[in-house]
């Protein structure tokens, strides 16, 4: 490996390194703002049409995502979700089926989005 490729590769590993200890550090940040009103959004954009059984599966898991809570709590929620969207009549379209079972792998706590795990709570919160 040549001398300018090996910089490189440490630099990108030095840039990574200090990614991964500003997502711990705030992870652990205790913020001493309160926690946001809830506002149900049911089943989100990419949802499409579903029927009631469906958006109060979706509706459970929202108010559970925005609370936030345990890793364990997660995990639970994520089941239960998975278990009463099975159990709808529904034929949903792929799109929906993928917005429905790619949260539970992509809504951690830990990146800035507005479907992670205790979105209620100001950035930083993590598994508590």
């Amino acid at each position: 490996m040549s001398s300018s490729a090996a910089r490189f590769l440490f630099f990108v590993s030095l840039l990574f390194a200090t990614y991964l200890w500003w997502i711990v550090n705030w992870s652990f940040y205790d913020s001493p703002a309160q926690q946001e009103v809830y506002i149900s959004k049911s089943c989100g954009f990419f949802a499409g049409d579903v029927s009631d059984q469906v958006a109060g599966c979706c509706n459970d898991r929202e108010k559970a995502y925005f609370d936030g809570g345990t890793y364990d709590l997660k995990l639970d929620v994520d089941a239960a979700f998975k278990q009463c969207v099975n159990q709808a009549p529904d034929n949903l379209t792929f799109l929906s089926r993928a917005t429905f079972f790619l949260r539970p792998h992509f809504g951690f706590p830990f990146v800035h989005t507005p479907w992670r795990w205790g979105n209620g709570w100001p950035f930083g919160k993590g598994y508590r």
